[in-house]
């Protein structure tokens, strides 16, 4: 990363052992390999922006040339090419397998704010075609946790984890990568010295606590571990029960939502109107998965929509309910209003954020199809409807599924009432 701070390099761990699946092993072989001098002599001329040490080129190079299995290495954030160009080289002096490079390439993680001038494909390519390895490289400009999800059911002998920093970032690169290493297979952590990453620190050490994987020491500033023989399942339950310790949910593993319950505000200013479909539009009110806004309600929608959107505001205390003026538009994270404003008043909901609109004719399955046409015309989904009641999702796959989560534990757990506003 651009932004990363140099760290302050330790002492050198002597690792147990002297077999060919020492990490000190792969270094004295590496050090004494002609193919690793070439390309550390191509690497000093290319110009590749890196924190690289001594130990930590040739523990690139020897891992992917000397360890077992057939080579197919993964490195989660490669930013100019540092660390690739000697796992790169490795395979190549192995002569099967192929590095497998996954960063977007933006200069930094892809929710921090990055200028064009930053991005570092160009770069990247650059270097490897300087230090003779490109052909060994396999390029995913991607999201880490995208291109694992459609990663083929192919084992990976080592992952080089040096992608977003953030403790969340990390632990994602994590449980989405080391499953997926074989058995007897190496998982590698950037930046395990350094101090100014508090965060990952702290997501190390807990690595330390799961089974599956065996903590192997430290050389220079990358922390080394072996992949075990525990199935995938258990080290993802481990990892699972450790972020709930910390109030965190994983997205793969949703249970504990499961044992939410409603909260007592729920339905507590609601009418107590039978019309079909009013529950229904409250309750996804209530519950809508978006950012914490307003409620909105237009004249037009009548008094039906004003007395339901005030009664959800009040319930949830997360935001007031107001009155929206179309010459002064507000965000809002739920909107009711007349079906000739859905196509305006779509564009003031927030990601995530409900449309609600009533049939204004006698509900029959041709009308209500018709305003179903309107809500998708739109840019809504997830459209539907229950007796006069229809209702549809602004732009939901703009949220992530921790969002979601975070959203719906928010329902569960509302904060605070808010005072009303006119």
């Amino acid at each position: 990363m651009w932004w990363k701070p140099r760290p302050i390099r330790g002492l050198a761990t002597q690792f147990p052992g002297s077999g060919p699946e020492s990490p000190d092993e792969w270094i004295r072989c590496a050090e004494a390999d002609s193919r690793f001098r070439e390309v550390h002599a191509r690497f000093a001329g290319a110009g590749v922006m890196n924190w690289l040490t001594e130990r930590e080129k040739a523990l690139h190079f020897g891992i992917a040339a000397f360890s077992s299995g057939s080579g197919i290495v993964v490195e989660l954030g490669t930013f100019e090419g540092g660390a690739a160009m000697f796992l790169a080289a490795g395979v190549a002096r192995r002569g099967q397998g192929r590095l497998v490079s996954v960063d977007p390439h933006f200069g930094g993680p892809p929710w921090l704010g990055m200028a064009t001038h930053q991005r570092t494909s160009a770069k990247f390519l650059a270097h490897a075609e300087a230090c003779g390895v490109r052909e060994w490289i396999d390029v995913r400009i991607g999201d880490s946790s995208a291109v694992a999800a459609v990663w083929p059911a192919e084992p990976i002998d080592v992952v080089f984890i040096d992608g977003d920093h953030s403790y969340l970032g990390a632990l994602r690169d994590f449980e989405c990568w080391a499953p997926k290493v074989r058995p007897g297979g190496w998982i590698l952590i950037d930046d395990a010295d350094d101090t100014a990453l508090p965060e990952l620190l702290e997501l190390i050490e807990e690595v330390k606590t799961i089974s599956g994987v065996a903590y192997v020491g430290l050389v220079d500033g990358v922390a080394v571990f072996r992949r075990g023989e525990t199935p995938p399942q258990r080290l993802l339950a481990d990892v699972s029960a450790l972020t709930q310790r910390r109030g965190s949910i994983r997205p793969w593993d949703m249970s504990p939502i499961h044992e939410m319950t409603l909260p007592a505000s729920y339905r507590k200013s609601c009418s107590q109107s039978h019309e079909p479909g009013e529950a229904d539009a409250y309750q996804l009110a209530f519950l809508v998965k978006s950012q914490p806004g307003m409620y909105g309600y237009t004249p037009a929608a009548g008094e039906r929509a004003n007395r339901l959107i005030r009664a959800v505001a009040i319930d949830r205390g997360d935001g007031p309910a107001i009155e929206i003026d179309p010459r002064t538009p507000q965000p809002c994270k739920v909107i009711f209003c007349a079906v000739d404003e859905v196509a305006t008043c779509s564009s003031w909901l927030t990601p995530g954020g409900l449309m609600l609109t009533l049939n204004p004719a006698n509900p029959t399955h041709e009308s209500s199809i018709g305003i179903r046409r309107t809500m998708l015309d739109a840019g809504l989904e997830g459209c539907g409807w229950v007796g006069a009641f229809h209702w549809g999702v602004r732009r939901p796959f703009l949220l992530s599924a921790e969002a979601v989560i975070e959203y719906t534990k928010t329902a569960y757990c509302p904060p605070k009432e808010i005072p009303q506003r006119a």
